[in-house]
């Protein structure tokens, strides 16, 4: 729900791709238009998913947190991609 796919595969990926909503490619033909995608991007619907596990911003600085904790994402990066700009 937070993941804003569409916006990777064109800004990021430089329309090289088809943002993914199953295991499988767009490039392999088992109706993958057809497919709902549960987690398209929706920020309310993100927003909504934290709440509901105990995550909010308790001390108004922007990120939320649970039980004194800010929530921290890791991101990783293929160092052995340099071509790709993720």
């Amino acid at each position: 729900a937070g993941a804003d796919r569409e916006s990777y595969a064109k800004n990021l990926m430089k329309d090289t791709f088809i943002a993914g909503k199953a295991p499988l490619p767009p490039s392999i033909d088992y109706g993958f238009n057809q497919l709902r995608d549960p987690n398209k991007y929706n920020v309310e619907r993100a927003k909504e998913l934290l709440k509901r596990e105990g995550y909010i911003d308790t001390n108004g600085d922007g990120i939320v947190d649970k039980d004194g904790e800010n929530l921290v994402l890791d991101f990783y990066a293929y160092t052995s991609r340099p071509e790709l700009p993720l």
